[in-house]
């Protein structure tokens, strides 16, 4: 967000409502639009409390419709704003706002308006240059959902606005689903040799390690067939991110027709070659944003490896031997009760001034974005150990849930400092429609969903179409890899480092 365009529009606009002249229909709105759609939808919301502060009821709604116009989001935002609170009544404000006309709804009509609403929303936000949500598809879609409400209870519908959200191939837009939802007592992850339990709550720790084969009354295969219709995603890999918590999702598991409670569900597991078996479990409250991806196995003999020692680290750095250095970076945020990344940046650029390291290593396979705005100062100083010797290499290791801001960063390191890129091919693409400015409610149910309202690029080429970032040396990981604590992706490493020499 560019603070500094939107702070000067603000303040010049406070200016000119302080001054008698131009009167306040005359504020120059050529100049506003002469901006990026970001700054115009701050400026006019802006504009918009002047105006209604002034008393000009049809200035300041249609400043408050510019600022739609131009992607403002949520709308929440301008139904509690201070200055519009003698707009309440309003018809045209509560459009505005996103508020419900003022009348009585039965539940199926108050379903149908948020499915409209939500309809409407995608067309106006979404800003991927293919406009998937002016597609036909995504009409017949958003219709069918509207003709089948009376059949669907709460949690179905919103299940199944889910898929309507899938159809914009966009992984930052979605629905929150968790609402009153419960989910499996385990937790799973997608190895190149199956889906595995690789953690478990109190009462099932045994099942961790077991393969699974089916849940419920469908075979896994024909469940990972299926399941891209039900998860948000830039590519194939976000699915494989995303999917695990989705199978685990009792709703998601009615939906795809393996179970028919939301109470139960039965596992058929394999463990080490033996017969399979078939176990009972009870679902639990989904009481928290869970951790998407790895965790440090439980049973493992051998110690964690780099990337899962403090996987809930945002940033550390430390080293493999005299000449290479490994860089995590989990999550492009300043780290809570830690250095800012500025102050990170620093302590890596006196390490690398030592003049020992001549291999970088910067693992970013678990860091699934965040401000890209916060990034440059550790970009500036990977910039500056590459360019000062030709000896110098960086090594990236990517997967599955390098994300959003964690894209951007990747992808600018390709643009400019060639690493060697190790792992997973990335969760996202060079160009990717992302950010937004934060989840808003359905006016009838109240429902949270968000919508992408950006389009970032950072590929060399404006129409790159590729689906990810592809790693030169591919490393999957496989589940005897991951319980026995081995990190293939930086022995993959090593090794090349030791032909080198």
């Amino acid at each position: 967000m560019r603070v500094s365009g939107i702070l000067l529009l603000v303040i010049w606009a406070n200016s000119l409502a302080a001054s008698p002249e131009p009167p306040l229909q005359d504020y120059h709105a050529e100049s506003i639009e002469a901006g990026d759609s970001q700054s115009k939808r701050y400026a006019y919301f802006e504009f918009a409390k002047l105006y209604a502060h002034d008393g000009r009821r049809e200035q300041t709604l249609h400043a408050l419709e510019r600022a739609l116009a131009n992607r403002f989001t949520p709308r929440t935002q301008i139904r509690d704003e201070p200055a519009f609170q003698g707009y309440a009544n309003d018809e045209r404000f509560r459009a505005i706002s996103g508020q419900l006309p003022p009348r009585d709804f039965s539940r199926d009509e108050g379903w149908r308006y948020d499915i409209a609403f939500l309809g409407d929303e995608a067309r106006r936000l979404h800003a991927s240059p293919t406009r998937e949500a002016f597609s036909e598809e995504f009409a017949q879609a958003t219709r069918a959902l509207s003709d089948a409400v009376p059949t669907l209870s709460d949690t179905q519908i919103r299940v199944k606005m889910q898929t309507l959200l899938a159809l914009l191939h966009d992984g930052h837009s979605g629905v929150d689903i968790d609402q009153d939802a419960r989910r499996l007592p385990v937790r799973l992850y997608f190895f190149k040799d199956g889906v595995f339990v690789i953690d478990a709550s109190d009462g099932h720790k045994e099942l961790i390690g077991s393969r699974v084969l089916r849940i419920g009354s469908r075979q896994i295969d024909d469940l990972l067939t299926e399941l891209p219709r039900y998860v948000p995603r830039d590519n194939a890999m976000t699915i494989k991110w995303r999917g695990p918590p989705t199978l685990t999702r009792m709703q998601f598991l009615q939906a795809l027709g393996a179970v028919d409670s939301l109470e139960s569900a039965t596992l058929t597991l394999e463990r080490d070659g033996r017969k399979p078996r078939t176990v009972k479990v009870s679902s639990i409250p989904v009481t928290d944003r869970e951790l998407v991806g790895l965790v440090p196995p439980s049973r493992a003999s051998a110690p964690p490896p780099l990337y899962l020692k403090q996987p809930a680290t945002t940033y550390w750095f430390g080293p493999i031997d005299a000449e290479t250095l490994y860089l995590q970076f989990n999550g492009i945020f300043n780290m809570p009760g830690g250095p800012a990344i500025p102050e990170f940046a620093e302590a890596l650029q006196q390490e690398l001034a030592k003049g020992a390291v001549q291999n970088l290593i910067v693992d970013v396979r678990l860091n699934s974005g965040g401000d890209l705005g916060l990034y440059p100062p550790l970009f500036r100083v990977l910039a500056g150990f590459r360019a000062s010797s030709a000896q110098h290499r960086i090594y990236c290791i990517i997967g599955r849930n390098t994300f959003s801001a964690a894209q951007a960063f990747i992808g600018d390191l390709e643009r400019f400092l060639s690493p060697v890129f190790v792992g997973e091919p990335s969760g996202s693409s060079p160009n990717f429609t992302g950010e937004s400015t934060g989840w808003f409610e359905l006016p009838y149910s109240h429902t949270r969903v968000n919508i992408s309202e950006r389009y970032h690029q950072h590929s060399t080429f404006p129409d790159d179409a590729r689906k990810w970032i592809a790693p030169r040396i591919p490393v999957e990981l496989s589940s005897s890899d991951y319980f026995s604590n081995r990190d293939p992706a930086v022995e993959a490493i090593l090794a090349v480092l030791r032909d080198a020499h």
